[in-house]
């Protein structure tokens, strides 16, 4: 088993190698479940239906990020995601996404950090090029 760390994560939104600019980037995903329990049964029984997905990014506020992302909000766009990083066999996530928020919040004790969310539409593609 190879374990990774997380200072190698790539993210490119909408052609943009947003990485320098990112410290934490998250992908779940999940699977909607149909309840099938009748009259009578003592469990509940489902059937699977649609998966989905979000991702979002946290990090480092910057005038060159910021048109950017602000520029692509309520729009589809393309992200490419590889949690391992760039390289030859790592796993690369890439799929089509509509960025739903975006927040450059300031704060005096800190470094001024951004927050952008995505809802991914469609079926995301895993492959290790």
């Amino acid at each position: 088993m190879a374990f990774v760390h997380g200072k190698s994560v790539y993210v490119s939104v909408n052609a943009h190698d947003v990485s320098p600019y990112t410290n934490k980037a998250d992908f779940p995903r999940a699977a909607d479940t149909a309840e099938t329990s009748t009259f009578g049964t003592t469990d509940k029984t489902y059937i699977p239906g649609l998966k989905g997905a979000t991702f979002s990014i946290e990090g480092l506020w910057d005038s060159t990020l910021d048109g950017w992302i602000d520029a692509i909000l309520g729009t589809e766009i393309q992200i490419i995601y590889k949690p391992q990083g760039v390289g030859a066999g790592n796993v690369t996530y890439t799929f089509q996404a509509i960025c739903t928020s975006y927040n450059p919040p300031g704060s005096i004790g800190d470094a001024v950090k951004y927050s952008a969310a995505f809802i991914v539409t469609g079926i995301p593609v895993r492959t290790t090029p």
